[in-house]
């Protein structure tokens, strides 16, 4: 099958970058959006019998809603598999509502739904960045679904700073980050510290000012030291923030970096980081580029992780079928790469 790609229009960007590396074709497509907000895909040329690779960034909220993204995503989709394609693949740096992966009471699984629904179209394997929680993959029939972690471009990206790690303390902002933070800690072979947080759930969170956080409490030991607070995706930035103060001004850290998969970054979350920074609360933000976000990148206290490379070594092995394990291990590369820093 003849490799093609196609991409929804906040994905464009990323898409044509991970693609020239790979010299995947575009299909040329055609996307309207009616006065009340219906959205149309229409592929413009034959896909007939390709092994099509559909991009879309659907967490980015720069211009459009992530329900209008995962829309114009679901109506590419079902394009695609009408136009009798041979194989489709979906490339989501980031999943869409991939939040929602567990119940509570009346509650929806729509990241299950989201999967099942891609299936339906026909979509044959995703391919996502740091999936919020992989037990959602189970959701499905046999559709694949590949996740690949940054953990490599986000270390690679912190021994550039150049901080001795001796001086390093590894901090998970909460229990959810648990692993993460303890797998960052292992490969710098750093302390690891947890950070526990109560919230009231009769409140909402939108924003990082009005973050319905009540108390936040560490377990490990900061002073002195240069904190790295990890966490796989930042949306708000309530708790990362609140999180930042605290060892800031309770536990007299000396420095935070925030590291980061995906900064979502979305509402007046860049004003409340802006604020934090001149608070003296962080010093830098790490994070990639998977989601589109020009006026994060802008800021003066952003480090850009880029996984273009990493996205484009991924889809040049699936479309020779050849095996990705090795990509999507990322603790091997960077334990090689820090070996190569020693």
């Amino acid at each position: 099958m003849r490799p093609m790609a196609i991409a929804c229009p906040q994905a464009q960007e990323f898409a044509k970058a991970v693609a020239a590396k790979t010299g995947v074709p575009f299909a040329d497509t055609k996307f309207t959006t009616f006065l009340n907000g219906e959205v149309k895909s229409k592929i413009m040329e034959s896909v007939r019998g390709a092994d099509l690779y559909v991009f879309q960034d659907a967490t980015n909220v720069e211009a459009t809603s992530v329900n209008d993204n995962l829309m114009t995503l679901i109506t590419t989709l079902d394009a695609a598999n009408r136009s009798g394609v041979g194989r489709i693949t979906a490339i989501l740096p980031a999943f869409p509502y991939a939040r929602q992966h567990k119940r509570n009471g009346r509650e929806g699984l729509t990241a299950a739904w989201v999967l099942r629904t891609m299936e339906d179209l026909g979509v044959d394997r995703v391919v996502t960045l740091d999936l919020h929680n992989r037990e959602i993959i189970n959701a499905t029939k046999k559709m694949t679904v590949e996740i690949v972690y940054a953990t490599y471009q986000l270390i690679a990206a912190v021994l550039d700073l150049g901080i001795p790690l001796s001086e390093l303390v590894v901090v998970a902002p909460d229990a959810g980050s648990t692993m993460r933070g303890q797998l960052f800690a292992d490969l710098l072979g750093t302390d690891f510290a947890i950070m526990s947080k109560r919230r009231d759930y009769n409140l909402v969170t939108r924003s990082a000012r009005d973050s319905n956080i009540k108390s936040m409490n560490l377990l490990g030991e900061v002073c002195g030291k240069t904190c790295l607070l990890i966490d796989d995706m930042i949306d708000s930035g309530g708790t990362i923030i609140t999180a930042a103060e605290c060892l800031t001004n309770n536990h007299h850290a000396s420095d935070v970096y925030i590291v980061a998969s995906l900064p979502l970054l979305s509402g007046s979350a860049l004003d409340s980081f802006d604020c934090a920074r001149a608070g003296g609360h962080f010093t830098r933000m790490i994070a990639t580029d998977a989601i589109r976000h020009p006026n994060l990148w802008a800021r003066d206290w952003f480090i850009k992780a880029s996984v273009v490379d990493f996205f484009s070594d991924v889809l040049g092995k699936l479309i020779k079928n050849e095996s990705i394990s090795e990509l999507l291990d990322s603790k091997a590369a960077s334990l090689r790469l820090l070996r190569r820093h020693e």
